[in-house]
């Protein structure tokens, strides 16, 4: 999912102003804003999950060490 939300960058600067002009400036800041958001939550939920599965990775290993 990162790669290619971050694909996307590259990809919306070569069609910006700055690259091929193929669209306007207030889309290229919408591109952005709605890239940057999908990638800051994306990361967020991505981290949260696997701190989830690190917690539930945890928990057998301490049950199977107290009933030792």
């Amino acid at each position: 999912m990162h790669l290619v939300l971050w694909t996307l960058y590259p990809i919306v600067w070569i069609l910006s102003p700055e690259g091929f002009s193929a669209f306007g400036q207030g889309l290229e800041t919408m591109f952005y804003t709605l890239l940057d958001i999908a990638s800051k939550v994306g990361f967020g939920f991505l981290s949260l999950n696997t701190l989830h599965t690190l917690e539930q990775a945890r928990e057998p290993a301490k049950e199977s060490q107290l009933s030792y």
